[in-house]
């Protein structure tokens, strides 16, 4: 088996993100979900109905979704990509209950290439997950505006603590495995985690660009245009080398709603100068 491992919090959309990156990966890659197996096999919607249910319902239900993917994949001479939620939000508890069985994972080691986990800016998975039909449709459908405002606060700092505890699992599971692991922003470029995939390991070039933001923010109807062009023209030119793996700051960037707020900068300039940075992957 050639198994890449993907993670992420609900809300990421990481089967879209995973559909624009098989494009780009030669051989094209099988895309296998264990959510979607456990759909699958339990007739019931992932999240909307499986987290609704007890806890010891769910442990088992993934059990047999994965070991039903195991037996498949283990069939399969291709590349895999499979993805899983390392924690899920019981939302009848409001408590993170992580599902995975290490003792069932640990059946993909020396099969598993790496392991990538999708994350994104807090507010952008709260909106997905206010759609219709998600967990949190309920605020905007239901509660009056001062009352969907702090529950809102409630929820945006449950994803953001979401988010910690699914890059920790997934770090175990890397471990278990004994095979590196990347968090790895959406909104960075297609290309870049194409990279991680399709070279090997040797031949990379990892560089994380480390850079002020806060104190360009500071000054910046002055400093942060020229700044950002500079920026932007430098990453570009590094990431056009072909075995060079970038990994950009910007891409994950919570403060940009406090600073428009604070700093009195029009949405259309900040989007002209910063847009360029949040390169996401489903463009």
């Amino acid at each position: 088996m050639n198994v890449i491992l993907f993670t992420g919090q609900s809300g990421i959309s990481v089967r879209e993100c995973l559909k624009r990156l098989s494009r780009q990966v030669d051989p094209q890659p099988r895309i296998i979900s264990v959510e979607e197996k456990m759909t699958e096999i339990s007739g019931k919607s992932f999240p909307r109905e499986i987290l609704l249910e007890n806890i010891s319902y769910q442990y088992e239900l993934w059990k047999d979704a994965f070991n039903q993917i195991y037996n498949l994949v283990s069939n399969l001479d291709e590349t895999i990509f499979l993805t899983l939620h390392g924690v899920y939000y019981h939302q009848d508890k409001r408590e993170f209950v992580s599902p995975i069985d290490l003792e069932l994972i640990v059946k993909l080691k020396g099969k598993v290439r790496m392991l990538i986990d999708f994350i994104d800016d807090i507010y952008d998975v709260y909106r997905r997950l206010m759609a219709n039909g998600q967990m949190y449709s309920f605020v905007i459908r239901e509660l009056e505006p001062l009352e969907a405002l702090y529950t809102s606060i409630f929820n945006l700092i449950s994803i953001l603590e979401w988010r910690q505890i699914e890059i920790t699992i997934s770090r175990l599971i890397a471990r278990v495995l004994d095979i590196p692991m990347y968090i790895v922003a959406t909104k960075h470029p297609i290309s870049m985690i194409a990279k991680l995939i399709n070279i090997p390991m040797g031949d990379l070039s990892i560089f994380y660009l480390a850079h002020p933001i806060s104190s360009v923010r500071k000054d910046a109807m002055e400093q942060l245009p020229n700044f950002v062009g500079e920026l932007n023209l430098f990453a570009k030119t590094v990431m056009d080398l072909k075995n060079t793996i970038l990994f950009l700051p910007g891409t994950i960037d919570e403060l940009i709603n406090i600073f428009l707020n604070f700093y009195h900068v029009g949405p259309s300039h900040m989007v002209k100068n910063l847009g360029s940075l949040h390169l996401s992957l489903k463009r």
